[in-house]
């Protein structure tokens, strides 16, 4: 599945995001969800949430 914003692909977390009043799936990524000037009240599947769907940058540090 993937992001009707962006076209980037779902994670299984952001594909199961769904908007509290309706429904609705969002069937957005976290990035399009939080760059939206909408302000979505979202239920969401905690089990499914990953490193990459809290939103943090995540450094890669090189060992060399």
């Amino acid at each position: 599945m993937r992001c009707l914003a962006c076209d980037a692909i779902l994670t299984d977390y952001e594909a199961t995001l769904r908007d509290a009043t309706s429904g609705d799936y969002v069937n957005e990524c976290i990035e399009c969800i939080q760059g939206s000037t909408g302000n979505l009240a979202l239920q969401e599947r905690l089990d499914l949430k990953t490193v990459h769907d809290l939103g943090l940058g995540i450094l890669d540090f090189d060992t060399d």
